[in-house]
């Protein structure tokens, strides 16, 4: 640890000064983005069980990470696992021993508590994966997101029946089997949860649970890559039929994730998600988020309503394993919506 590092619980009157460093980072490297929270606490509150520590030097705040503790499914075993998230260091004083003084003070913090650690990094994110390879944690699975957005209000064939959050994910683990899995209603908060549908037609089934995270951790256009800057100036009069709306610097994505979405076949996914994204449209949102895993044809069937160039699919990866090293590769990860 640098010697003049003080590292301690962070204090709710030191909730401003995180908030100012968390929006000093950006996540992404082709389309930088930003953070915007009511409170920095707020998303490790989503879990009961939580740690968040603070780094100071010199009487500034300068490094921030947490853990939140949940019961795990990991390959056929149960753990007490601690989710690592929100680790920050101040721009200025990167290479200078502040995260890896960070990171060593949460492990030491979660690993008595907990038989099983794990956090997810977007593929872009260069430092965090060189941080994770220190640390000996190799990448164990993978997930995505694809963007859909919602301009086009493409009519679905089918209408789905508006469902309960815990009937789309009793009927997700009827469809699906996952080798890592945590109960999303147990040992937390799902105030995000705004909706949840369920499509019932010529024998397919098609289900899923939407989420709002703005409250918990918005995200900020910070710079838009040239293609994404000459589509948002050319979307005027009758092009505006075939370009979503683009948020320019400083706005925020209006966006929905989409989780626990299942479907007997790609027909009727693709059915369902048409009327979630109208309804969507309706609240005023620009984007639906579909959580799935990167490589299923039904994400594949999804993208096929939409221009490439404006339904991207996002890839993240899951680093897990013991304390004691092991590291078993996760070949299907359900994404906690909690974790986003």
């Amino acid at each position: 640890m640098p010697p003049d590092l003080d590292i301690a619980p962070l204090r709710p009157e030191e909730d401003g000064e995180a908030l100012a460093l968390d929006r000093k980072m950006l996540q992404g490297l082709r389309f930088p983005l930003s953070f915007e929270r009511s409170t920095f606490r707020r998303r490790a509150e989503s879990f009961d069980d939580h740690v968040i520590l603070r780094g100071r030097r010199d009487g500034h705040l300068v490094g921030l990470v947490a853990v939140g503790f949940k019961d795990t499914e990991w390959l056929g075993a149960t753990h007490r696992t601690a989710f690592y998230f929100d680790l920050r260091v101040d721009p200025d004083l990167r290479r200078q021993g502040v995260g890896r003084a960070m990171a060593d003070a949460i492990l030491e913090v979660a690993r008595p508590r907990s038989s099983l650690g794990y956090s997810y990094v977007v593929d872009d994110n260069r430092a965090t994966r060189a941080m994770a390879q220190v640390y000996g944690f190799p990448p164990t699975g993978t997930y995505a997101y694809l963007v859909y957005p919602t301009f086009k209000g493409l009519p679905p064939a089918h209408l789905p029946r508006a469902a309960t959050l815990d009937e789309v994910h009793e009927r997700l683990l009827a469809h699906e089997r996952f080798d890592f899995y945590t109960d999303p209603r147990r040992g937390g908060r799902l105030d995000g949860h705004v909706g949840s549908w369920l499509l019932e037609a010529d024998g397919e089934v098609a289900g899923c649970s939407a989420w709002d995270n703005s409250p918990v951790l918005a995200e900020v256009v910070q710079r838009l890559p040239l293609g994404l800057r000459l589509a948002r100036r050319a979307r005027v009069g009758p092009v505006r039929r075939w370009i979503p709306p683009i948020p320019g610097p400083g706005e925020r994505l209006r966006s929905w994730y989409l989780f626990d979405f299942c479907a007997t076949t790609p027909e009727a996914g693709r059915s369902l998600l048409r009327h979630v994204a109208r309804a969507a449209a309706t609240a005023g949102i620009d984007y639906c988020y579909v959580i799935g895993q990167p490589d299923e044809p039904l994400l594949a069937a999804l993208r096929t309503d939409l221009p490439a160039a404006f339904a991207p699919l996002l890839r993240y990866r899951l680093y897990c394993g013991t304390p004691e090293g092991d590291f078993r590769p996760v070949p299907r990860v359900y994404v906690d919506i909690r974790d986003v």
